[in-house]
């Protein structure tokens, strides 16, 4: 039995991969995707480098450069054109290009086709679902969004065309896989599938920053305090960060509410990083500021490492997350590998990881006034308290390794390969 995964983009495509060859279930394993290149094979390009990735060397990879290059393109373009994105329409160019992709897979498949098991990500399936039902090919999707029905009831709008797309896909599916229970409950009785799966995601490790688990702890005992111009009296400040690049799908209006309309026992400066607009900003500010005691930090986009960098050097205290809807959020875990506490929405995937208060906070409700009480409520702390998070963060985030992840993708094709046998 031999397996294809297709993947026009990265995301965890490639951990599927690695964990499905050390699985030794499939004689072959290969990956259809964009832009991917091992570690042991340079690309002909010196600005391909960030598409090196950690991937076994007996995994077959077929590059699609073409795709790669006309979505570039064409994406540029419309997003000058036309900027919403609230309704989703910036995501139209990768939904035409996906199908594309999609049909330059089809002869590979087609000539696979024996003994194969295909393995296809949402937005990325239509039309190679449909076909794959014609030469009798088990489909296993994998979902890293939750359906556009739940996300509609979220507050966003998904564009009639992706709409299309993802209801034909998922009518040709055989097993389902979620990063979360969140994102699974969103699809109940919407999909063919006759059998789904949940697999958290797993951290990147943190490298060359020679971070000490120790001092991680002990950084809290160094409390930060700022001059509030009253005589000698100093307040606790609280350092924020707040990653995102879609302001209103993370629920920045939902932070900046909480923030300024609520007093607290300590000064906030939260850190704005990511493609975050300042007009965007200054038009979601509520009506009447309560709260003066706020410094807001805008910080550009930057890739991992850089954000991992800059994230150790800022040594923030706790990382905010009130999302209308994440089906994972991968920042969650990568923060916490720091040890960051996070605070997130009840519609973010990885905080169903957290016990609340223990080793991060959730939100009760999607609101400002739940995210103004869980922010309180960590300013509060007492150092010892504080000390204690943090160890529970470390301890929390060892479990979320993709090492787990792939020790769980084993695990769950072997369940559907025991299926397909009966």
């Amino acid at each position: 039995m031999r397996v294809i995964i297709i993947h026009p983009g990265i995301q965890h495509s490639y951990r599927l991969a690695n964990a499905l060859q050390y699985s030794n279930l499939f004689s072959k394993v290969y990956l259809l995707t964009s832009i991917l290149y091992p570690i042991n094979k340079k690309p002909f390009l010196k600005s391909f480098d960030k598409r090196i990735k950690p991937i076994h060397p007996s995994i077959v990879i077929k590059n699609h450069l073409i795709y790669e290059l006309l979505s570039k393109i064409t994406r540029k373009i419309y997003n000058k054109l036309i900027n919403n994105p609230n309704k989703q329409v910036h995501n139209n160019p990768i939904y035409f290009w996906q199908f594309i992709f999609a049909l330059w897979c089809l002869p590979t498949i087609w000539w696979h086709r024996k003994n194969l098991v295909l393995v296809t990500y949402e937005t990325a399936a239509w039309p190679i679902s449909f076909f794959a039902k014609k030469w009798q090919i088990p489909v296993v999707m994998d979902f890293p969004s939750i359906s556009h029905e739940t996300a509609k009831e979220l507050g966003i709008n998904e564009t009639n065309f992706g709409i299309a797309i993802k209801k034909r896909e998922r009518k040709y599916i055989d097993y389902a896989l979620f990063c979360s229970v969140f994102c699974r409950d969103s699809f109940v009785g919407l999909t063919s599938a006759k059998k789904d799966f949940v697999l958290y995601l797993g951290a990147e490790e943190i490298k060359n920053l020679k971070l000490k688990v120790e001092s991680k702890v002990y950084q809290v005992l160094s409390i930060k305090y700022q001059d509030t111009n009253r005589g000698n009296e100093k307040d606790k400040i609280v350092k924020i960060s707040f990653i995102a690049n879609l302001e209103y799908r993370k629920g920045l209006d939902i932070l900046l509410d909480a923030i300024y309309s609520y007093q607290y026992p300590a000064f906030l400066e939260v850190h704005l990083i990511g493609k975050i607009r300042q007009d965007w900003v200054e038009k979601h500010m509520p009506e009447t500021i309560l709260n003066n005691k706020v410094t807001l930090v805008y910080q550009h986009g930057m890739s991992q490492q850089e954000l991992f960098t800059y994230l150790m050097k800022e040594q923030f205290d706790l990382n905010v997350q009130p999302s209308r809807f994440d089906s994972f959020a991968m920042v969650v875990p990568e923060t916490m590998m720091q040890g960051i506490p996070n605070l997130v929405s009840p519609f973010v995937g990885a905080g169903e990881m957290l016990k609340n208060g223990v080793d991060g906070f959730v939100m009760s409700q999607l609101d400002s006034l739940s995210l103004a009480q869980s922010i309180s409520s960590f300013a509060n702390l007492t150092a010892d308290e504080l000390i204690n998070l943090k160890r529970e963060v470390l301890k929390t985030v060892a479990q979320m390794t993709w090492e787990n992840y792939s020790r769980e993708v084993s695990k769950t094709f072997k369940k559907i390969l025991k299926d397909l046998n009966k």
